[in-house]
């Protein structure tokens, strides 16, 4: 009887952890995501994402210029979109090189493996 009991409380607890999930996407886009784990959009403003999309664990959106995330994508564990980086050609030239921002378009349908690093322009 006890492991029945312990059987409930733990797929009311999963739910309960996946009901928090979707909680955060919505707050994060302001529209329902498909969320597997915890994930970082540091400009939310700055980021769009279209519908049935999916974000997994440990995925990283920077969002300092524009990030667009069409439908159907999902981003697999560990994805990052960096939407700016360091100046290429002044790294070796100067202390602090200035950064450089760019876009990033995810196309619908895109599959995004896990550890995929996007970068500016792409």
């Amino acid at each position: 009887m006890r492991q029945v009991h312990l059987c409930m409380l733990k797929r009311l607890l999963e739910r309960a952890r996946w009901a928090a999930l979707q909680a955060y996407g919505y707050s994060v886009f302001k529209k329902p995501v498909g969320v597997l784990g915890r994930f970082t959009v540091v400009n939310p403003a700055n980021v769009s994402i279209g519908k049935k999309c999916g974000i997994n664990h440990d995925v990283f959106i920077l969002g300092a210029t524009r990030i667009d995330i069409g439908d159907f994508v999902v981003l697999s564990a560990g994805v990052m979109l960096m939407d700016t980086g360091l100046a290429v050609n002044e790294f070796a030239h100067s202390d602090f090189p200035r950064h450089v921002p760019g876009p990033i378009v995810i196309k619908d349908g895109a599959w995004l493996g896990a550890g995929v690093i996007v970068l500016p322009n792409v």
